[in-house]
């Protein structure tokens, strides 16, 4: 395998990046030296500092971005006579809208909740006192969690919620802060033209009083979160309900991304057919978001911004 090395330009950026362009040898019937270049220079310019790790399986090429030791993208090109031509999966379409989880994602809610939950089971005759214990309870429905992680049924996790929002709705919402580069990060995704969403399984008035409370209201278009009833509650049910409401229909949901911590935001996301960038500096491990399926991984909310205005200029490019 020969690399060739090459310089190019960030459209409509003054700073040059440095590509690695692999090229694979490969052996024609009667002896002949035959190559076979894969263009991805407008999948690259993403990446200031980065390293491209790309191979070939039979008539397809494979290509993954990586970023101080994570993969920050994976592509799947098909090889068209003998070259390697850039055949986006799914339709053309720039990306244009981002649906953003809230704990987690945009807000360090770890705090708040897991005393909120801490609360609850003391009322039910359990102790806990390390809240890291109670970390797994932020990001997916509480009732599924009281469920998994206590075997509660469904009636005492229905009830355990009252509980824990007799807490958490005084006191434990404030608990809270913002990640740090979050704000910055929503600044420069508006400012690129891209309209912003909020998906959560956080009650829809709860995650309108965070919001507010940080003065990141402004930045969204549309705020959809749970139901109080608990009907609306699941990532693929608020996602779903924020489409309806906002009236993006099959066709324009292709230009809309999922930006989340955890599996449930994958698997939400996936089942109700959008791409999705999965952040490592929530609650979410690299090995759960990656086995969940997701097409990207950023450890910051800079390159998040990063990932995702690159979807938005690149020319030809599209969401899985």
């Amino acid at each position: 395998m020969e690399i060739t090395s090459f310089s190019g330009k960030n459209s409509g950026s003054d700073k040059r990046i440095r590509i690695k362009r692999i090229r694979e040898k490969r052996h024609a019937t009667g002896g002949e030296d035959r190559f076979g270049a894969c263009r991805f220079l407008q999948l690259t310019f993403i990446l200031r500092h980065g390293i491209i790790r790309h191979w070939y399986r039979r008539n397809t090429c494979e290509i993954e971005i990586w970023k101080n030791g994570f993969a920050v993208s994976r592509r799947k090109y098909m090889r068209r006579n003998d070259d390697i031509g850039i055949h986006e999966r799914g339709n053309r379409m720039k990306l244009k809208k981002v649906f953003f989880d809230l704990d987690g994602t945009l807000t360090d809610s770890m705090p708040g909740i897991t005393k909120g939950v801490q609360y609850a089971l003391k009322h039910y005759g359990i102790q806990v006192d390390d809240l890291n214990v109670l970390k797994p309870f932020v990001g997916p429905p509480l009732s599924d969690s009281f469920k998994e992680y206590y075997n509660f049924s469904e009636k005492d996790a229905e009830d355990a919620i009252y509980v824990f929002r007799d807490y958490y709705d005084v006191e434990g919402w404030k608990d809270n802060a913002p990640f740090a580069g979050v704000e910055e990060m929503l600044k420069s995704l508006k400012d690129a033209g891209l309209e912003l969403y909020v998906a959560t399984s956080k009650p829809e008035v709860t995650a309108k009083r965070v919001l507010e409370y940080f003065h990141l209201t402004n930045y969204f278009k549309f705020i959809g979160g749970a139901s109080l009833d608990e009907k609306r509650v699941n990532k693929d049910d608020v996602i779903r309900y924020v489409l309806e409401e906002n009236w993006i229909g099959e066709e324009e949901k292709k230009s809309v991304i999922m930006v989340g911590d955890r599996k449930h935001d994958v698997e939400g996301a996936k089942k109700t057919g959008l791409s999705v960038v999965g952040v490592l500096y929530g609650y979410g491990s690299r090995e759960e978001l990656q086995d969940a399926g997701a097409d990207y991984l950023c450890e910051t909310p800079r390159e998040v911004a990063e990932l995702l205005r690159s979807l938005a200029f690149a020319d030809g490019n599209s969401l899985n």
